[in-house]
């Protein structure tokens, strides 16, 4: 099986002055479980809890979040959920920018992706820009 990850176009919500990018995820086979490390520049940006889409609402979103770095864990703990194959917003990153006028969007990026099958495989992932 193979997958695909990388960011959608930023949104902007100027009510609560939130900005947001969806991660899409396109794969060739059933997902049970999601690892995604993504870096960003803590001097530019504040992230927020991340949080599950249509594709990923049933399973378990765990994340941590430390300084320069947020690591995300999706899976359903029980095998029974998974993510369908197919192509679509697995995620929302959510996140602040220090100053608005002079962010830069590539301060922010996945570092790091592994998707794992229903037997527990790892798949080729390629990173998309």
């Amino acid at each position: 099986g193979w997958a695909e990850v990388g960011f959608s176009g930023m949104r902007y919500d100027p009510v609560s002055r939130l900005h947001w990018m969806p991660v899409f995820a396109n794969f060739s086979d059933p997902v049970q479980g999601v690892e995604l490390s993504i870096s960003f520049d803590p001097e530019q940006v504040s992230l927020l809890p991340p949080t599950a889409t249509y594709r990923t609402e049933d399973l378990g979103l765990f994340y941590n979040l430390k300084r320069g770095e947020l690591v995300i864990g999706l899976v359903d703990v029980n095998g029974v959920n998974f993510i369908r194959p197919g192509s679509g917003p697995i995620l929302d990153l959510r996140f602040v920018p220090t100053d608005p006028a002079s962010f830069d969007l590539s301060s922010i990026r996945i570092e790091r992706a592994t998707f794992v099958n229903g037997q527990a495989q790892e798949m080729e992932e390629t990173m998309v820009k």
